[in-house]
Formats: structure tokens, C-alpha cells, sequence
């Protein structure tokens, strides 16, 4: 999409550049697939752990719409017709309708990233108008000798390896997530049933980015609603950069930047595009943060007496 103006704030505590750019109706890349789609409000932080790596999230006011543009985009790049085959092949063998579960989606959908840095747990989601009545609808899919239940939440296994990434595009695909349970009207999508205990865990403790202080001052400073809303958390990155590169720079004085995002809004024939780095004075990591990171990664130690 041509980039047609800017505008860059730098104060304190912040950086925040803004712009616009024509919307391009041709479908060239993904971000295209929410032309014409109503910003939303991001929910789905009441479940969302405080500790991830980084969260992709897109919000729409019409599935079908957005379900029809990212398969003509698919279809453009010569991808469609494995997909195509393969949701038939579902509904064959399951009597499971694309079309029909669609119809219960109601408006978000993401990805993020928890756990190690360089051998992080990836899941996706999306938020449901009533889950009762989506849920009578990929029983279809359930295999319930493989699925289990974990603190009053059923964790099911479903017969079908790429749900989400068939609905919402290749962003979405990823091996083996054959692993869900629910949570708040989210459908949330894992690996194995130990990954979305930890989802779980989260939640009921209430070490979510919704109730993380740091993370909510960071969103003060971006847009309340968006179609496509990226966070990273810059110290992980940092931490990261440090280790893949044997840094031996003591990073200490980067370790108040919380939070980096970019936003982009539908506004009739633009696209508005908010970009935010923040540093927080205040910035304290939690000890419930460190222990549940702890949980969520692999570690190695000699024994001491």
C-alpha cells in the first residue's frame, strides 16, 4: 500500500509515529483481507498471558466478508486449491461445515507466543458470539478419547489440523494444533494439553496482560480499537537480541522499554497506522511473571547438596 503521510511524536516517555495510507481493494497482501472491516476493541488480553513474546491480533465486524477476501487472496497467490481440498475432505469425513461454524465468529482473532525465547509455545484464537452453539458444532471434530479435563475446562482434541489457519490464512498455520479449550467465548488453539494448562493456570491467577500494570500503561498509548494490532515485549526481544548475538553489553538501561506495537484502522478510503514504543519509569516485572515463565520453559540445573 503507498504511504502517503506521517506524523512523529517523541516525548519522555514515548515515541509514536502516525500515518496514513490508501487502501489497495486489488488484495495484494494480508493486511488488505480487513478492507472495509470496523475496527474492534481487543478483549481477548483477559485471558492472554502476561509473560508472552508477542501477540498478532485482528479485529473485523464481518466474517464472512473477511472469510471470502483472505480465500480470494489465497486463490490469487495459487494457494487455494490444497486448503479447498482438504475442508472438503473434513466435511466428508466429519459432516463438518465450513460455512456454517463460520456464522458463530464473532469479531477477533489472533496469535501469540509464550514460554523460552528461542523455543517458545505458539496459539491461536478467536472469540465466539455464544460458544455453547459453536461447540455443538465442532463436536464433530471432537475426539474425546484424546481430550481431557483440566480444572473444570475441557481440553478436546478435534480431528482436524488446520481450523483456524483454513478460516483465517496462512499467518494462522501451524503444525499439530489439534488442541482447544475455551475460555471467556475464545476458542484457544495449542499443541498439546499441557500448553493450554498453562493458558488455564493463567488465567485463574490472573496473570493476564489485562491485569498486568505495566502492560495497561503501555496500552494507554495505543489506539482503543484497531483491525490489526502487533505488540512485542520489547524486553523479551531485547533479551533475545542478547543471546542470539553474544552480546556482552550490559542492557540494563533498555530494560524500562515494556512495549512496541503497530496499529492499523480502517477509515473509509485510508488506512491509519499507529506505531508506539514505549519506556515506563515504573516498569516492575512481577513475581508471579517469573514463576509462571518458569513453569512455561525448560530447565536444566545440577544437583546441590
Amino acid at each position: 500500500n503507498d504511504w502517503v503521510a506521517a506524523d512523529l511524536t517523541i516525548r519522555d516517555e514515548k515515541i509514536i509515529l502516525n500515518g496514513y495510507n490508501l487502501i489497495d481493494y486489488r488484495l495484494s497482501r494480508f493486511s488488505d483481507v480487513l478492507n472495509s472491516q470496523e475496527s474492534e476493541e481487543i478483549e481477548a488480553f483477559s485471558f492472554i498471558p502476561e509473560n508472552i513474546n508477542h501477540l498478532f491480533s485482528l479485529g473485523f465486524n464481518n466474517i464472512n466478508e473477511l472469510y471470502s477476501n483472505n480465500n480470494k487472496l489465497l486463490e490469487k497467490n495459487n494457494k487455494i486449491w490444497e486448503i479447498e481440498k482438504d475442508k472438503k475432505k473434513t466435511q466428508e469425513t466429519y459432516k463438518f461445515d465450513y460455512n456454517e461454524f463460520i456464522n458463530h465468529i464473532d469479531n477477533e482473532a489472533g496469535i501469540f507466543n509464550t514460554g523460552s525465547i528461542n523455543e517458545g509455545n505458539y496459539y491461536t484464537y478467536f472469540k465466539l458470539k455464544e460458544s455453547i452453539h459453536a461447540y455443538s458444532l465442532i463436536q464433530r471434530l471432537i475426539n474425546s478419547e484424546k481430550s481431557i479435563k483440566y480444572l473444570n475446562k475441557e481440553i478436546n482434541y478435534i480431528n482436524e489440523n488446520d481450523l483456524v489457519s483454513n478460516i483465517f490464512g496462512e499467518h494462522f498455520d501451524f503444525i499439530n494444533h489439534h488442541f482447544f479449550t475455551e475460555i471467556d467465548d475464545y476458542f484457544i488453539f495449542g499443541k498439546s494439553p499441557s500448553n493450554l494448562e498453562i493458558i488455564i493456570d493463567n488465567y485463574i491467577s490472573g496473570s493476564t496482560l489485562e491485569k498486568n500494570m505495566n502492560f495497561m500503561r503501555f496500552k494507554e498509548n495505543t489506539l482503543s480499537k484497531s483491525n490489526l494490532f502487533v505488540y512485542i515485549n520489547t524486553a523479551k526481544f531485547i533479551e533475545r537480541i542478547s543471546a542470539d548475538f553474544n552480546l556482552s553489553t550490559n542492557l540494563d538501561s533498555l530494560d524500562k522499554f515494556t512495549g512496541l506495537s503497530y496499529q492499523i484502522t480502517n477509515n473509509k478510503s485510508y488506512q491509519i497506522n499507529n506505531f508506539s514504543l514505549y519506556y515506563d519509569e515504573d516498569f516492575k516485572e512481577s513475581i508471579k511473571e517469573k514463576w509462571f515463565v518458569q513453569l512455561d520453559t525448560v530447565s536444566k540445573m545440577k544437583p546441590q547438596i
